[in-house]
């Protein structure tokens, strides 16, 4: 819409020039400017010297310019559009606006014979859809006969014949969509072929790697054709690469849980490399029909390894048995010779007294007991058994035999020193200072029954008068008490 600036001074004017104007103005502030410059046309006709006249047509002719500019690039963006019935449209507003505009002749006389060329091609029966927006497209009038041919060859198999006939087109009018569209369809899939041709090549080569490269491209460009996740499973089975080929195994086995005979095998051999044997024996045998799909000696070999440890186990007992039925064999003699049968009775005789009320009131049997055996805990018991009735020398005896042990030393010292004392032999105080440094020592704990305590404890309150810190009976005697539970 243009806008007058200011029209006014009609009253120096003729009132027939005055109207013109005043029609011309109405006019352009409608937007009219046909209609506009006719009025003016009209008023300049008959005031040709009038000011305001003139004024008036300068403003009109530059928004005609102005206008004629807009269409003209209008008629130009439509033309290269290949728009011809918008741009054929356009154009004819601008000669109206303008007849003497040479671009718009020219441009209008360039659709003419567009069109005229559009209705021979349709004569000959080659029609363009109207919905592809180029149905005034010459160039593609004179390439629908060639694209329709590659098509043909395209659709019987033959990529080349159409790709030479689509390049005919694309070097005539290198901006042809169709054409383009049908060359990229052609070059894609023999692209995929050549994938196909190099994974499948490259796979019976063992080139593996390559293989994979290639199915990477075939999965991403086709994720239908399934037969290539398998492929490229296998592929990575090969190269040892398991966590791929039981991503792709599985990735198939989803799609096709049918195809037990063909994955089966696959999943025995994956699982035996990754150290899962259990998982190996599982798929080499089908649980629900009990065929088989890998050998025997596979299923065997994968059982041993799973069960490795058992049966390194089981083989060591195997040899160990009659290792020692051998040495049992060689020591049973020596085990009679030493403690005899009749024995034997006697000493689980000994053994319940000791658990149940203490083997005092079985003595003999525990001297003979000691006797046999002659160890340093049965020799100490039945010396301090002895030392407890009055039978100080046979305790002495006992007790003597019992300094090996450890953890009995230091009161079987001391026991062996009031015993030296008791039968006026010298040296007491040197088995009081020996129980001294046994008591201090070190020493693995080991058993000291109630029973035992008991008896130490009536020594001690009945024999031990020697109690005080300044001598080392007194401090052995302090060390046995604390032993046996006395109070120091």
């Amino acid at each position: 819409m243009f806008v007058v600036s200011s029209w006014s001074g009609y009253a120096s004017i003729s009132s027939q020039a005055n109207e013109y104007l005043r029609k011309a103005r109405v006019f352009f502030s409608r937007g009219s400017l046909i209609e506009a410059r006719d009025y003016y046309l009209r008023a300049r006709k008959i005031e040709p010297e009038s000011a305001d006249i003139q004024q008036a047509g300068q403003e009109i002719e530059t928004a005609i310019k102005k206008k004629t500019d807009e269409l003209q690039r209008q008629a130009e963006f439509f033309l290269n559009a290949k728009n011809v019935p918008e741009a054929e449209k356009i154009l004819k507003q601008l000669l109206v606006l303008s007849p003497d505009n040479g671009f718009g002749k020219e441009k209008l006389a360039e659709v003419r014979k567009i069109n005229e060329q559009i209705d021979e091609y349709l004569n000959k029966g080659i029609v363009v859809d109207p919905s592809s927006g180029r149905s005034h497209d010459i160039d593609l009038y004179s390439a629908i006969s060639l694209l329709n041919r590659a098509r043909g060859f395209y659709d019987n198999g033959d990529r080349v014949k159409a790709l030479e006939l689509v390049e005919q087109v694309l070097k005539r009018e290198p901006g042809n969509k169709i054409a383009l569209e049908l060359k990229d369809k052609i070059l894609h899939v023999n692209r995929i072929q050549e994938f196909i041709d190099s994974a499948e090549t490259a796979f019976q080569q063992g080139k593996m790697r390559d293989s994979i490269d290639s199915l990477n491209r075939l999965i991403q460009e086709l994720p239908d054709r399934h037969e290539f996740l398998l492929l490229r499973a296998k592929a990575h089975l090969k190269l040892n690469q398991h966590q791929e080929a039981k991503r792709d195994f599985w990735a198939y086995f989803a799609i096709y849980p049918d195809q037990r005979k063909v994955l089966f095998p696959y999943f025995s051999e994956l699982y035996y490399d990754m150290n899962r044997y259990d998982l190996a024996m599982g798929f080499a045998k089908d649980s629900q029909t009990g065929e088989n799909y890998q050998t025997l000696s596979f299923q065997y070999h994968s059982m041993f390894r799973f069960y490795v440890f058992e049966y390194i186990v089981l083989m060591v007992v195997m040899l160990v048995i009659p290792v020692i039925i051998y040495i049992a064999y060689c020591r049973f003699d020596h085990l009679v010779t030493r403690f005899p049968p009749g024995k034997f009775n006697l000493g689980t005789q000994l053994l319940l007294s000791m658990l149940i009320s203490g083997p005092e009131k079985y003595l003999p049997l525990l001297i003979e007991v000691a006797r046999s055996l002659n160890t340093p805990w049965l020799n100490y018991y039945a010396g301090i058994c002895l030392f407890r009735v009055g039978q100080i020398e046979g305790a002495q005896r006992f007790l003597a035999y019992s300094f090996s042990n450890g953890y009995i030393a230091g009161r079987a010292y001391y026991f062996f020193g009031l015993t030296r004392k008791l039968l006026g032999q010298e040296n007491s105080e040197h088995d009081f200072d020996a129980s001294i440094v046994a008591s201090m020592a070190k020493n693995t704990r080991g058993w000291h029954p109630k029973f035992m305590k008991r008896i130490e404890r009536e020594i001690l309150s009945g024999y031990s008068k020697v109690q005080d810190l300044e001598t080392y009976e007194g401090m052995a005697w302090h060390l046995v008490a604390a032993q046996v539970g006395e109070n120091s």
